[in-house]
This record gives C-alpha cells, structure tokens and sequence, in this order.
C-alpha cells in the first residue's frame, strides 16, 4: 500500500490538475511548505475538508472507470483484436484472454487507484474524527462521502479483485486477504453508516440501492429484497461518476472514440438487428479493422470525454426486484419491472410466456450495457464460458502487493 505522504502528494496533484486550485502562481503564494514538503497534519481542519472530500469523489471517478473497462473486457462483453486501429496495449490483450500475469501493468494501475481511494475515504472519517466542526453541515457531507466512497471502495474490491482465478476479495492496510463475502459485509456495514449521515430521500434511496446490491452479490436474497424495496425509483437520476477534460471518462479513451483498445461482442449487433428499437440502451457504432473491410462494433454510449458513467440506477434497481421476485415464483411482478423498464426506452412489453431466467438476464446484459455488471452476473448466473478453463475470473491481486504484503505469503 501506497504510505500516506504520497498519497496526499498525488491528490494535491490531481486536484490542481482538476482546476481545483485557482491558479499556480496563487497557489505558491499561498501555500507553504510546497507540496513535495506539505505536513499531513494541516490537512486535519475544517476548511480543508471540502478539498479532500472532491479528492475522493475525483479518486472514486477515476478508479470506477478503469475498473468497469477491464472488467468488461474480462468478460465477454468486450474484446481485443489488434487488427482494430487504437488497439495496442497488451497487458489489455492479457485480460480479454484471462491469461493475466501478475505483473500486468493495466491491473496494476487499476489496482493502485483502488488502494487509494479507500485510503483516501477512510483517511477522511479519520481526520474528520480529529475535528470540531462549527459547521454541521458540512460535517454531515463529510462523513457522508467518507463512509459512502470507503463502502464503494470495498464493494469494488469484492466484486472485481481477486486472490486466484475464482477467489474473490480483497486487501486492506496490508492486512490478510479479505474473501468477497466478507468484503461486502463491510462495504455494507460503511453505507449503512452513511445513512445516519443523509440530507434527503434520494441520498437514502442511493444508498438502498447500492446496499441491495452488494447482499444480492453476496447471495442474500432476502436482504436484497428489503433494501432494494427503499431504493431508487422510476423517475430517481443515476447515482453517477463525473469526468471532465482534464479527468478523461476512461471508457471513451481506452475503449471508444478517444482511442478504441476494445470493441464490442458481435452479439450486440445481433441484437440490433433483431430489435432496432433496442439502440435506445444498446448504443454502438461501426468502424472497420485496418483492411478497410472488416466490420467492428465500438460503444457509443460514452462518446465524449467527459460522458458520464452510471454507478446505480432505478432501472437495475427494478431488474434486482425483478430477479427477486422471480426466484421467489413471483412471475407475473417480476415481469411487470421488466416491462416497467423496456417502457423507459420505448421498447415492446413482454409477454408472460417468453419471460424467465434466461430472458431476465438478456435484459440485464441491454439495460446495463458497458457498465461493468457482466463480469459478476457471468460468475452468478454461470455462464463464464467464453474463456478456457482456468482463466481469471477476476483481476488479481497484483505482484507488487503480494510481494509488500507479508500477510499474502
């Protein structure tokens, strides 16, 4: 793990490079010691706590959207083909395959930011936990972030790390591995001490939504129903990461017009050409391999640099219910979510006798097109078949951890 002062150090970085800090020269003016010398300690008061909190917000974008891309492409919702022009990184090629050594340098950098986000969240509530605080407001938006962005944290080291090829979970502070069940309790366990913290209904529907999340990935179907009952609904925006031109969505710079590493399964084609109305949720484009005449399909649905990206929605909140519904021979409830959600891109409703399982599933993979929730229904629904036998399933922990961590020996 990455030692508090250079963590400090990379956040200032990132903020100024964000525009955070009005101007350079004010800055050296304004700040002393400089950054490369900056004590921790003064960071602890209150007025600096809006700057940490946008410092975490900034890590979690940055961290979500390289998480999601290798994921996707772990999965069989993306691919890479270096007859594609753009496609040229091979540790991206590594992990199409599942053939993932320890030291790829793409999961190495996802895998850094991800340390650095929960430490940043929960170096927040720590300092926080220093602080009197006149405004209280603010105290309540910084326990609020501290908590929701550490239970992110965690909610992302259960669902996208792993020790081996079909272990999931996680590390934290250099500490023994943390299988992915008890990595979503604790991811749970932090949003449920961001609820104490809301300013409004839809902070707790968020938090609901999130919550049922990780007990539906966790396999607890019950709890999942009753969190997933209080959460986003038709109507609610998404819970989304920001990204902006000095903080690059990372789906449109590696996998989209920004540069095109991965492009899409065919099959999402296919499912245009079954339904053209499903190009409402289902956003590609053409583009041809450097013979000028092989046809791919890159996504769209993140066409410029500062697109956002949906961490939750009403939308998979109703298919969770949907899942929980028909697993518990609810069919007909289950089916109205579903179509609930089709109305929502103007698609046809489904009818009783062509709705299952199965179907539920499809309609997942379309509403939640490129948002990183293949790979764990893949794993869930077992249909991790488009790999050979013993590939990861997740993105290892790397070598560089493995080798600094005494507790993973």
């Amino acid at each position: 793990m990455k030692n508090t002062h250079r963590m400090l150090c990379r956040l200032l970085l990132a903020l100024l490079l964000m525009g955070m800090v009005s101007a350079c020269n004010d800055f050296v003016n304004d700040v002393d010691p400089p950054v490369d010398q900056i004590d921790g300690n003064r960071l602890t008061q209150e007025s600096q706590m809006p700057f940490l909190m946008a410092g975490v917000q900034q890590r979690f974008a940055t961290t979500y959207g390289q998480t999601i891309v290798l994921a996707d492409a772990l999965s069989d919702a993306l691919f890479f083909d270096s007859e594609v022009p753009g496609a040229v990184l091979r540790s991206f090629e590594d992990i199409d395959f599942g053939e993932i050594e320890l030291d790829n340098s793409s999961v190495e950098a996802q895998f850094v930011d991800l340390g650095e986000l929960r430490f940043l969240a929960d170096d927040l509530l720590r300092r926080a936990q220093e602080i009197t605080f006149d405004d209280a407001d603010l105290e309540r938006q910084v326990f609020f972030v501290g908590n929701l962005y550490g239970g992110i944290a965690r909610y992302l080291y259960a669902t996208y790390t792993g020790l081996d090829e079909t272990t999931g979970g996680g590390v934290l502070d250099g500490g023994p591995f943390v299988p992915a069940r008890e990595m979503y309790r604790l991811a749970i366990e932090r949003l449920q001490s961001a609820l104490v913290y809301i300013s409004d209904g839809y902070d707790e529907s968020v938090l609901n939504s999130i919550i049922a999340r990780c007990q539906l990935f966790s396999g607890n179907q019950a709890e999942a129903a009753a969190f997933a009952g209080r959460g986003l609904m038709a109507g609610d925006p998404p819970f989304q990461a920001k990204y902006n031109s000095e903080s690059a969505n990372f789906y449109w710079a590696q996998a989209g017009r920004g540069q095109t590493q991965f492009v899409v399964g065919d099959r999402f084609a296919l499912f245009l050409e079954d339904d053209e109305a499903e190009s409402t949720r289902v956003k590609i484009e053409e583009i041809l391999g450097f013979d000028d005449e092989t046809v791919y399909w890159r996504q769209k649905r993140y066409a410029g640099i500062d697109a956002p990206i949906p961490f939750i929605s009403w939308q998979e909140n109703e298919l969770m219910l949907a899942e929980l519904d028909l697993r518990a021979n609810r069919v007909q409830e289950a089916l109205d979510r579903v179509n609930a959600v089709r109305a929502f891109y103007q698609l046809s409703q489904l009818q009783g006798f062509e709705f299952d399982l199965d179907v539920l599933v499809d309609e997942r993979e379309k509403t939640l097109f490129l948002q990183g929730l293949r790979l764990p229904d893949q794993r869930r629904f077992d249909l991790f078949d488009h790999l050979e036998e013993g590939a990861w399933q997740y993105l290892p922990i790397t070598e560089s951890e493995r080798n600094n961590n005494p507790n993973l020996d």
